[in-house]
């Protein structure tokens, strides 16, 4: 038989629009930045694509709001999207740059029955904007039919030049620029409001045990415990924490009262 179980995640939404004074008005109109406080991910859902990513949640150092306040625009950029667009003309450049110097190494020790500028113009010919793979076969077919011998497969792969595509570019400015600000000055308003102190979930945490007196197996109110946690609609393996002890136990409500705010466990 199935269960379903429902759940009110804590999370906070920061929403940016484009205003029409914009002197890029029209490059990203909307974006909303969801942040889920407990589980630590992110949720773009924006004019310029949607992307998401998570972080291992880590209440005892930071909350996510105080972790999305130190990172940078490159870090989130990397966690959400992949240098995927392809650059024609900067891989162009590398790739006659290549084949120059496998020209001038080549050249020094015998004379070559073509010009550079013959290779330059072959190489003119390669099409980088079907995709990187292609691109590469294209150049190496080149350099093998004018006898240039790649030494090293790496440095021509390197003359392909990749960056993230300017959407995920553009959302991550958006970010940079306008969400970090107001997650600041959210913090700084009532810093209170942001977080649970480790302190606090502690005591709450130890207070708790106690009531439930979970820390006997042969005693304890293993009920009581699992219906505070079916309150929080919190999926945990309650019969594997509660076999596992005190420690255990303890440290698990230290995590959900300080994820899921105090008042929820009746300590507010």
């Amino acid at each position: 038989m199935s269960k379903i179980n429902i759940k009110q995640p804590q999370t906070i939404c920061f929403e940016y629009r484009q205003e029409k004074s914009d002197p890029h008005y029209g490059s990203c109109l909307w974006a909303d930045f969801v942040f889920d406080l407990e589980k630590y991910t992110l949720s773009i859902m924006s004019d310029c694509d949607s992307y998401a990513y998570g972080w291992v949640p880590t209440p005892a150092h930071e909350s996510m709001l105080q972790l999305m306040c130190r990172i940078n625009d490159d870090y989130l950029l990397g966690k959400i999207s992949d240098c995927t667009q392809l650059l024609e003309e900067e891989s162009m450049v590398a790739a006659k740059a290549y084949a120059k110097e496998l020209f001038e190494a080549w050249g020094s020790d015998a004379v070559l029955p073509y010009t550079l500028d013959d290779l330059m113009h072959e190489i003119e010919n390669v099409s980088f904007s079907d995709g990187s793979v292609l691109a590469c076969s294209e150049l190496a077919d080149v350099l093998d039919s004018y006898g240039l011998e790649v030494v090293d497969s790496e440095e021509m792969y390197d003359c392909i030049k990749m960056d993230y595509p300017a959407r995920a570019k553009k959302v991550c400015e958006i970010f940079r620029n306008h969400i970090q600000p107001a997650i600041r000055e959210y913090i700084e308003k009532d810093p209170a409001d942001e977080m649970i102190t480790w302190p606090q979930a502690d005591a709450a945490a130890q207070a708790l045990l106690e009531h439930a007196d979970c820390s006997r197996p042969e005693g304890g109110n293993h009920e009581l415990y699992e219906r505070e946690c079916q309150n929080l609609g919190v999926e945990t393996t309650v019969d594997g924490a509660y076999r596992a002890g005190e420690d255990s136990m303890l440290d698990f409500l230290r995590m959900e009262i300080q994820s899921n705010g105090l008042e929820a466990w009746g300590e507010g």
